[in-house]
């Protein structure tokens, strides 16, 4: 089977909002817990990432450094203090 380039769009060819469709983004993420004695922890604080559509990222850290708290914001499991969370578009809160 041959390869048809031209029903094949390379992706030099799309507009630059096909590029980079932003799919998650965080912008000033901030998310504090408090302490048994009252100490406010910061598991987030101002966090901003944008991922776009086809893009394979990893995220990694040490225990107890947010990554969970992370994806429960994004996943409107968790609200944030400050800031905004969005998948696909859509407000996690």
């Amino acid at each position: 089977m041959q390869f048809d380039e031209e029903k094949h769009e390379s992706r030099e060819n799309l507009p630059e909002a096909k590029k980079r469709q932003v799919t998650i983004s965080m912008y000033q993420v901030t998310k504090n817990f408090h302490k048994q004695c009252k100490e406010k922890v910061a598991a987030l604080e101002d966090i901003t990432v944008h991922f776009c559509k086809g893009e394979i990222i990893a995220l990694v850290g040490g225990n107890a450094c947010g990554k969970t708290t992370l994806f429960r914001v994004l996943t409107g499991v968790v609200r944030p203090n400050k800031g905004e969370a969005r998948l696909m578009g859509c407000d996690t809160r």
